[in-house]
């Protein structure tokens, strides 16, 4: 019975170690490209000009498939992004700040020892925190006051690219918006936001 339970033991920690072993946290930090477009028709869209802010950003890339040339793995994370856009019409800017949970999944493949790229996809769920709308002539507007017509929640899907050079890498991304951010509109009118980042990263 000593034996059995001994066993049992050895192979649990055996298998708490490999799969110990298969998640490999990473963090980054960078610059955000962000924009939205305005949808007044069917047939007629705009694209709002581009805000840069600063994006930083912590996942666990959790292994599929044993590690070789090619290995597929899941890298859920949490982000934190500056967003908004410039307005063309009523010289404004806006600025949001959020928390974004992308759920990724990915594909590296292994060139050299230490050389390597991988590619990742999926959803993306948001919750702003703050935001607010600046003029030109100086006035402030909270986007999401109780009297705004804002949404605080998005969601949409990410892709990104990463060449990583053994635990340093740069990764290159774009996520793409799917909510109307306006709670109330005219039929046909809407706003969804995108955006672009470039940012430096280490995985341990």
């Amino acid at each position: 019975m000593r034996k059995t339970v001994m066993a049992a033991l050895v192979m649990a920690a055996g298998i708490w170690g490999a799969q110990a072993q298969s998640v490999t946290p990473r963090v980054e930090v960078g610059a955000a490209f962000s924009n939205a477009s305005q949808k007044t028709t069917s047939a007629n869209s705009t694209t709002e000009n581009i805000k840069i802010g600063l994006r930083a950003a912590a996942a666990a890339e959790i292994a599929l498939t044993d590690p070789g040339m090619a290995t597929f793995y899941l890298a859920p994370g949490v982000v934190y992004k500056m967003g908004g856009y410039k307005t063309k019409f009523v010289s404004a800017t806006e600025t949001t700040h959020s928390v974004s949970v992308p759920v990724n999944i990915g594909l590296r493949a292994n060139f050299m020892h230490n050389l390597g790229v991988s590619v990742e996809l999926g959803p993306y769920f948001a919750y702003a925190l703050s935001g607010k709308m600046e003029t030109k002539k100086g006035l402030s507007l909270d986007l999401f006051g109780d009297a705004s017509n804002r949404k605080r929640f998005d969601a949409g899907v990410g892709i990104s690219a990463a060449v990583e050079l053994s635990r340093f890498y740069v990764r290159l991304g774009s996520e793409f918006g799917m909510i109307n951010q306006f709670k109330k509109a005219p039929e046909g009118y809407s706003l969804t936001q995108h955006n672009f980042y470039a940012t430096v990263g280490m995985r341990f």
